[in-house]
């Protein structure tokens, strides 16, 4: 029996479409700034293709906005955003997380807002880790279109199927791949460490300059 299977215990696995759980939304804000539009920051590709979790800190860039656009392009906590295209095919559906409200900000028409319709049937933060399983990265290539920038239409997104097991089920795989996703971190600062401390012997040892025999 699989980890998996234990979790479950027997019980029921949905598979719905992404449009049956979710609001998808990609009218988002340019990056340009219009002098009778108010100042916001502006959650762009780059923040959401390098985070699992993004907070108000996150957005760095400052646009405009039409006050419609401000409340129309929101991000609120549990609110999953994906790339929904690029010129690359392995760069399409990444996501991360809003960790909380974010202030005076709004995302960019770059990237694509999913809010789910109903967080007892759907963890954002499940939803957020399964954009990196195989089965659904599968998906999104084989719906993927394009010749020199690839992406999904908003239906193909749409009709993208998801598992989804018990609340409970989904709370102990977040759980557990976000103390996986820790430990990952800490590693990689481990390992970025040692490199560091190995070119700095390597370099020491190696540095035959005052022995050099003038030819």
């Amino acid at each position: 029996m699989s980890y998996l299977e234990k979790l479950l215990q027997g019980k029921e696995v949905q598979w719905k479409t992404l449009g049956e759980v979710t609001e998808l939304s990609n009218i988002g804000v340019d990056k340009k700034k219009n002098p009778n539009e108010k100042e916001v920051r502006l959650l762009n590709f780059v923040d959401v293709f390098n985070n699992q979790y993004i907070s108000n800190d996150t957005p760095t860039m400052v646009v405009t906005a039409s006050d419609k656009k401000i409340i129309d392009c929101n991000i609120k906590k549990g609110d999953v955003f994906i790339t929904p295209s690029s010129e690359l095919i392995d760069e399409i559906g990444f996501s991360a997380m809003a960790i909380e409200d974010f202030d005076n900000a709004v995302y960019s028409y770059h990237i694509m807002r999913l809010r789910i319709n109903d967080k007892k049937i759907l963890l954002p933060e499940y939803l957020n880790f399964l954009f990196s399983s195989s089965d659904v990265r599968k998906q999104i290539k084989n719906k993927a279109q394009g010749i020199t920038r690839f992406g999904l239409t908003q239906p193909n997104w749409k009709s993208l199927l998801i598992p989804i097991p018990p609340l409970a089920v989904q709370k102990e795989i977040v759980r557990i791949l976000d103390k996986f996703t820790e430990l990952t971190a800490e590693l990689t600062a481990e390992l970025t460490a040692r490199k560091k401390q190995y070119a700095y012997y390597r370099d020491l040892l190696l540095d035959f300059g005052k022995w050099k025999v003038e030819s």
